[in-house]
């Protein structure tokens, strides 16, 4: 359940976009190392993408990086316009960075995670699940090293707010992690060819409540500031600790992503 703390408008160069690539095992089976000025970053608009920026601003090369909305639909309407407005960019892979939400006691905030899979939770109903690409996540979790682990993921379609139904689907479809646009960016990278995975660190825990912030995001994956702004006054207590727990999270995804683009190495197929 990734929080935007901030509004960010984030203008994207048009000369780049995304076109057929090669079949995913081709893509690093032909390749000496992954190289990061030709990844694609995904990073939900406001203050991740501000951490992820600031983290990369002066490596030579870096890579092109997206704000997306926030949430299934809306990020599978601004990628299908994104592809369309920029048909002869050829990416060969693609990280979605950003915070995410426990499901389990044993990750706790500020933990890095790189999710194997996302299972779809629509409706209250979960029903398919994609996987992350095998080659692009061991790359990950080798710059990585220690600092993260890795999980099974959960795309909800809003915020999971109550701390017993974080506990209740964690066990219940043996997840750790929630997020909200995993799955939906796993799908479309898919149907592409293009590898695809994803990086978050948590921002609230399993055994946490959050405020109601069911109406902070508009239909278009937008934050409105102001609805946030009444949802953290009104439980001010529960506000204070997603704000504390949010920038030592930001704080960290900023760290990581130094880490993870501050050299190159090459992946390792098991």
């Amino acid at each position: 359940s990734s929080l935007i703390l901030s509004p960010h408008l984030f203008l994207y160069n048009r000369n780049f976009a995304i076109a057929s690539s090669p079949t995913m095992d081709s893509v690093f089976s032909e390749a000496s190392s992954v190289e990061s000025s030709k990844l694609l970053i995904l990073v939900p608009q406001g203050a991740e993408y501000q951490a992820v920026v600031g983290a990369i601003k002066n490596i030579p090369h870096p890579p092109v990086i997206l704000a997306i909305p926030v949430g299934k639909l809306a990020v599978t309407k601004y990628l299908y316009n994104w592809r369309q407005n920029n048909p002869d960019f050829s990416a060969s892979g693609v990280i979605l960075i950003g915070l995410g939400g426990s499901l389990s006691a044993e990750f706790g905030l500020g933990q890095a995670v790189s999710l194997e899979s996302c299972l779809n939770y629509q409706n209250d109903q979960a029903d398919q699940e994609q996987q992350s690409d095998r080659i692009l996540t061991n790359w990950v979790e080798e710059k990585l090293g220690k600092n993260i682990r890795r999980v099974q993921g959960l795309t909800s379609d809003r915020i999971i707010i109550d701390a017993s139904e974080k506990q209740e689907l964690g066990k219940s479809f043996n997840r750790q992690v929630v997020e909200m646009e995993g799955w939906a960016v796993l799908s479309f990278f898919k149907e592409l060819g293009i590898p695809a995975t994803i990086i978050r660190v948590i921002s609230d825990e399993v055994s946490q409540s959050l405020p109601d912030l069911s109406k902070i995001y508009n239909s278009q994956g937008k934050l409105n500031a102001i609805a946030l702004s009444f949802a953290l006054g009104k439980k001010p207590i529960a506000g204070y600790q997603l704000i504390v727990g949010s920038l030592k999270s930001l704080k960290i995804l900023n760290q990581i992503t130094r880490k993870l683009f501050s050299s190159s190495i090459k992946p390792k197929r098991i």
